[in-house]
């Protein structure tokens, strides 16, 4: 048997020389824009600041550049279907917590396997009436695919959260399969023969996880928010193809099949992460094992239900982030793993304690510098072009994807919604980074709930925060407002009242009928959420 090839290094020597040349000279343009001998101690103590946060920046912004660039001339093989005499038995691994998907689960039935498959409901909800609609589904669903062998498990104490789930089912099942999906609520099969053509990856002895590719699926109850934000799920195929050829792989924790002895190899999952896929990932890593993309092997899965339960989610990864880099990088740092595997490692991972200097550099850009330093000494064609070019680079991964794909044309609309709700969690996910860093312990939820939609905190700071963030530079110097890159970094806020309303499933606005030919829809979203911001601006006025 083959061993699994080691990532490519030549990625991240390219990501080091381009970085390396750039932040020469951009040090050499700094220090020749600001004579620091010439400035007050206020002044040189903010280019001290913000010069560091902007190297930082700029290797990030160099790494999405090339990893876009590489995404479009990556060649994908499909994966080869082989026949094998000897089936081994799969586990199905579902999991579901009062939110149980019955489109999700019945698709789970349409598998088509020649060996055993065992389906595991496990089902953590208190709610005696949750609990016998769930037996009352599965016993229905028994009869549509009596080849599928369907046990419903549930724990006596619901503590470690996803962990601790997990953990109680392979202690309860793992003896009955070889290999498991692991599946969220609304984990959904698109391919029936998955399972044939996951098990020749696993002719590698040292691959413990073939991680699927998710693919935003249609619900007829989306609003029309989410109908375009599906497309988000899709295009971070472009980030995975690339990090599995040139860098390091998660696993993300769902739509994934697991070699079941290699998991509890490793002591199953870690109770209490809330990044437990990548604490996974990186368990197993350190003892050999790793993580191959299927990346025409799919899996389907829904966007979050509302705006809430998105920042939900952002809170969560941003804690679990800092959970695994607490944890795991001294590890890292001294381990055999390789030197793209440790970079890309920490591009990953560390991007959420990169919002939190990002958050304050906006602070100090927008609103204290204008006071004590030419934070803008361009006109306005410069400007425009320098700003413009740092938008086209943060999404340019994004729109690699839609390049790729020939729908060039189609890449607005989720490109410049997902812009909007991904960049106005900043608030939430910098509350998990510190959160965690302080050691405060959180309880997990499932995020996936609808719930009643609404943000516990005043949403009015949020906005009253961006209105800051562009009115203090219209007074003290106006042509910080040249840069285009301003009005996404500040101006973004001003939209948290419209998203609210916006983007939530049980709202009356639903997504739109597909339809060929039908151009107007492409927009109506954005006209929903600007009727929407006067509405919310008007709710405010009237509580003031």
């Amino acid at each position: 048997m083959k061993k699994s090839h080691r990532p490519h290094q030549g990625l991240i020597y390219l990501i080091i020389a381009v970085s390396a040349g750039f932040l020469y000279w951009y040090i050499q343009f700094a220090f020749s824009l600001y004579h620091l001998e010439q400035m007050q101690w206020t002044a040189k103590a903010i280019f001290l600041f913000k010069l560091p946060i902007e190297l930082a920046s700029s290797v990030y912004c160099i790494s999405f550049l090339l990893l876009g660039i590489t995404y479009l001339f990556l060649r994908q093989k499909p994966t080869a279907k082989k026949e094998h005499d000897y089936k081994p038995p799969v586990g199905i691994i579902y999991l579901c917590y009062n939110d149980l998907d019955q489109e999700a689960l019945k698709s789970l039935m349409t598998l088509s396997y020649d060996g055993n498959i065992f389906l595991i409901i496990h089902d953590d909800s208190i709610d005696p009436s949750v609990n016998a609609e769930t037996d009352r589904i599965a016993q229905r669903l028994s009869l549509i695919n009596e080849s599928i062998n369907i046990r419903v498990l549930r724990r006596k104490h619901k503590t470690g959260g996803k962990a601790g789930a997990m953990n109680y089912v392979l202690e309860k099942s793992a003896h009955l399969y070889d290999y498991f999906i692991l599946c969220d609520n609304d984990s959904t099969i698109l391919q029936p023969d998955i399972i044939e053509r996951s098990l020749p990856y696993f002719e590698n002895p040292d691959l413990a996880i073939v991680q699927y590719r998710s693919l935003g699926i249609i619900r007829k109850d989306y609003c029309k928010a989410n109908f375009i934000l599906r497309k988000s799920i899709d295009a971070f195929h472009a980030n995975m193809s690339v990090y599995s050829r040139f860098g390091w792989q998660p696993f993300i924790g769902h739509n994934a099949i697991l070699r079941t002895s290699a998991v509890r190899e490793v002591g199953g999952f870690t109770p209490g992460f809330f990044s437990d896929d990548l604490d996974l990932t990186i368990r197993l890593n350190l003892k050999g094992y790793r993580v191959k993309y299927g990346h025409d092997l799919h899996m389907g899965e829904t966007h979050p239900p509302n705006y809430t339960a998105f920042r939900k989610r952002s809170y969560k990864w941003s804690y679990g982030c800092m959970q695994t880099l607490k944890a795991h990088s001294w590890n890292i740092i001294r381990s055999k793993l390789s030197l793209a595997e440790k970079c890309f490692f920490f591009l990953f991972t560390g991007h959420y304690v990169m919002s939190i200097f990002l958050f304050l550099y906006m602070i100090t850009n927008f609103i204290v510098a204008p006071f004590f330093i030419e934070v803008n000494p361009f006109g306005v064609g410069e400007s425009i072009v320098a700003g413009s070019m740092l938008i086209f680079i943060i999404f340019f991964p994004f729109l690699s994807y839609f390049i790729r794909l020939g729908q060039l044309n189609r890449a607005f609309k989720p490109i410049a919604l997902g812009a909007l709700v991904y960049g106005t969690t900043d608030f939430d996910s910098i509350r998990g980074t510190i959160d965690c860093m302080l050691g405060k312990k959180r309880k997990w939820i499932p995020t996936n709930l609808a719930g009643n939609g609404k943000i516990k905190n005043k949403i009015w700071l949020e906005p009253l925060f961006g209105l800051i963030l562009l009115v203090v530079p219209m007074v003290t110097q106006i042509s910080l407002l040249f840069l285009p890159s301003t009005y996404l970094f500040a101006g973004k806020f001003l939209f948290v009242p419209a998203l609210q309303f916006a983007y939530n499933d049980k709202e009356k606005i639903k997504a739109p009928v597909v339809r060929k030919g039908v151009k107007w829809q492409e927009y109506s979203c954005f006209f929903s959420c600007f009727s929407f911001y006067q509405r919310a601006q008007d709710i405010v006025r009237t509580c003031t």
